[in-house]
């Protein structure tokens, strides 16, 4: 869903714009979808090195709305500063993240724990929550798993490993989710490995630290996610 905020100005007055753009969030968050907020968020930066105050507060407050992306336009399109306007747009999703008025964990979406991907999703949400864990690994070639994940924004980072270019590039829009493409495992083991590997290289994980995995076994078999495992980095 595209919260477009030029054309709900054209169709409502800008009183109204900011509280249709919460009511929008909001409802696609409910509906598991990926909410994108743009238009005008640093229209300033077309021509000026640095973006209003008004802007910088715009884009915060976007964040704290929960959209899961930010989009520029005519910022990096026609604007003289293109690559300024996305540090700078960076920045301040940064800074708001790190804050005490972000909270990213919301109400729990309307999703059918009857359906097995969906009650694996929650309870992974559950457990990482309860144990307290930094990661969680998602082992997921259509990248769906991922998905179900980041609807209950979890606190916890989610790491997807994928085989599938196409879902490794998708992954990247989806909130909190850091996608790696990964080559084909023929066993477990492998799999586990490559998990810890990724997870310690990218200082996600320590030696004997806890990480939740969700994958499908058998390996490769393209099944649905069918297993949650709390698992220990050995090396």
């Amino acid at each position: 869903i595209m919260v477009a905020r030029g054309d709900l100005g054209v169709e409502m007055g800008p009183e109204k714009v900011p509280l249709w753009q919460k009511r929008i969030i909001e409802e696609t968050n409910k509906r598991g979808k990926i909410v994108i907020t743009a238009t005008q968020m640093l229209e300033s930066m077309i021509t000026q090195p640095r973006p209003t105050r008004a802007e910088a507060s715009d884009v915060a407050n976007a964040v704290l709305d929960a959209t899961d992306a930010l989009m520029l336009s005519g910022e990096t399109a026609s604007g003289i500063h293109p690559v300024e306007a996305v540090r700078t747009m960076a920045r301040i999703i940064e800074e708001i993240e790190k804050s005490a008025y972000y909270k990213a964990e919301h109400e729990v979406p309307d999703i059918q724990l009857a359906v097995s991907a969906n009650a694996i999703a929650h309870a992974a949400y559950t457990a990482a929550k309860a144990m307290k864990l930094r990661t969680i690994v998602a082992v997921s070639d259509s990248g769906g798993a991922a998905r179900l994940l980041s609807e209950y924004r979890p606190e916890a980072n989610i790491v997807v490993l994928t085989t599938n270019d196409v879902s490794f590039r998708r992954l990247a829009l989806v909130w909190g989710v850091t996608p790696v493409l990964i080559g084909p495992s023929a066993t477990t083991e492998e799999l586990l490995d490559r998990v810890e590997a990724t997870l310690i290289e990218r200082n996600l994980a320590l030696p004997g630290e806890n990480v939740l995995i969700t994958m499908a076994v058998p390996v490769g078999s393209g099944m649905q996610t069918n297993v949650l495992k709390i698992h220990q980095i050995q090396h």
